[in-house]
């Protein structure tokens, strides 16, 4: 900044010779004067041969010194990518600005120059920019006082093309896949169970696609929201939103414990060719475990014809009693490999045995009690099973109750030990086996004959319709 001094000379007669004086200097940013006092005493011309005369005469007057006021000083604009989407552009201060203007535009020539915000020193020399398509902007800042502006660099800033979310199906459950973004460093995947987005919870970040996309395997049941957020060197762009409902296509169900979810439950999917209505050449496909609500789903099944079936399977690998030792839901035939079927729904609460004991010896017929279920839509058939843990003979259904007398007089050999335990069904949901099983030993009876026994026959029985069934898991456990 420049200074300018102004000296003012008092001169009080030229043919005095009078044609110096002591001057003080003042500096101020403003032009700004101070007083000096001048001397009462009556001035007295000297003449100009006499030399000591400047040091006793003179007048004192001021020097003013200011700053010549001008344009503002520099400034610097830089961007940077908002968290959620958009950008936002930063400029440094400027000295001496009294406003500052933000441009924008897009053609070469700025033709298409607007103003896109007007700021005032103290406030935050900043502006977010968003809702903008793919394309570059151009930007610059100018600080502008009465004096003249001062512009800032032009910033170009590229706006890459959104990102399209997709769902594909996975294994038990389903994939959220998109294309890449053109100079993207890092990709956010947000998740909510509202359209809007409302509480959405990050679930994977990452600098790169993952090659499969982001799996989820067992979800509870309902929608599902997603949103991706795309992050440059510059700008963060977000996705249109994806709802991706859930159970998918393909085979599904709900698996309860005593009415309650029940999750972490592992569930096999089973394929067999039918014949006379009995599955053989089985094979196991997959195996999924239960979401939080109990619900699991198997995804990216194939079509089967009419000979086929599809079956699921509970399976209580981990031994605990309260479940049982296993579940069977009914066949599915046909399925079209679209469609999103229900494979069964189901409870896995065990049936506890009480009576007879373990090994004991009863007289034919003879009574069996065991602890039913809670849920009331069960039949409970006792089973007896040969040395391989088979089943012998054909359930009996016996409806909701708890207790059974069963008569095996011909079917069953006495005095040799035989297998039991309890066998539930379920109409349209399939059958299940207790956990434990017992050893029972039948003593021949007086040969009266007891009408509530439940007679058993190799081709069904006497006193009730019943039918075979067949074992989907590993045998029970011999109760302690």
């Amino acid at each position: 900044m420049r200074w300018v001094s102004l000296v003012i000379w008092f001169v009080l007669a030229a043919a005095l010779g009078l044609g110096i004086m002591h001057v003080d200097t003042v500096t101020s940013a403003s032009p700004t004067a101070t007083a000096y006092p001048v001397p009462t005493n009556t001035f007295t011309p000297v003449p100009r041969a006499t030399p000591d005369w400047v040091a006793k005469n003179f007048l004192y007057l001021p020097l003013v010194e200011s700053r010549a006021p001008g344009v503002p000083g520099p400034l610097s604009l830089s961007v940077g990518p908002e968290a959620s989407s958009g950008f936002r552009l930063r400029w440094t201060a400027a000295v001496d600005a009294a406003t500052y203007t933000l441009q924008e535009w897009r053609s070469d020539d700025m033709s298409d120059s607007r103003d896109v915000a007007r700021l005032a020193p103290g406030q935050p020399l900043e502006v977010a920019i968003v809702a903008r398509g793919p394309g570059v902007y151009y930007y610059r800042t100018t600080a502008m006082n009465r004096f003249g502006a001062t512009a800032s660099n032009t910033l170009a800033v590229e706006v890459p093309v959104t990102p399209t979310l997709a769902v594909e199906e996975a294994k038990g459950g389903y994939a959220v896949v998109w294309n890449a973004v053109a100079g993207a460093t890092n990709y956010r995947l947000l998740e909510a169970t509202s359209p809007s987005m409302t509480g959405a919870v990050q679930v994977w970040q990452g600098a790169t696609l993952p090659p499969t996309g982001v799996i989820f395997g067992a979800r509870i049941r309902g929608t599902y929201y997603y949103s991706l957020v795309a992050t440059t060197s510059q700008v963060a762009v977000v996705s249109a939103t994806l709802a991706v409902p859930v159970p998918r296509p393909g085979l599904w169900g709900v698996v309860t414990y005593n009415g309650q979810p029940a999750p972490g439950a592992m569930i096999d999917l089973w394929r067999c060719t039918l014949e006379a209505d009995r599955c053989v050449a089985k094979a196991k496909l997959d195996t999924v475990m239960t979401a939080d609500d109990g619900s699991y789903s198997f995804t990216q099944v194939a079509a089967t014809d009419a000979r086929t079936a599809l079956y699921v399977v509970f399976d209580n690998p981990r031994d605990i009693r309260d479940y049982l030792n296993f579940w069977r839901a009914p066949n599915v035939v046909g399925y079209n490999g679209r469609d999103t079927v229900q494979a069964g729904r189901f409870d896995i609460a065990n049936v506890f045995l009480q009576e007879p004991a373990p090994s004991a010896r009863v007289v034919n017929p003879a009574r069996f009690r065991w602890t039913p279920r809670a849920s009331r839509v069960d039949s409970y058939c006792v089973m007896f099973l040969d040395a391989n843990r088979e089943p012998l003979v054909p359930c009996v259904p016996l409806s909701y109750t708890d207790v059974g007398v069963m008569d095996v007089d011909g079917v069953l050999s006495y005095n040799v030990p035989y297998n039991w335990n309890v066998w539930v069904e379920v109409p349209g949901q399939g059958y299940g086996e207790s956990f434990y099983y017992r050893s029972v030993t039948f003593l021949r009876g007086t040969g009266k004959e007891n009408r509530d026994a439940v007679r058993l026959g190799l081709d069904g029985a006497s006193s009730a319709t019943g039918r075979m069934l067949e074992r989907a898991a590993g045998p029970p456990t011999l109760e302690p």
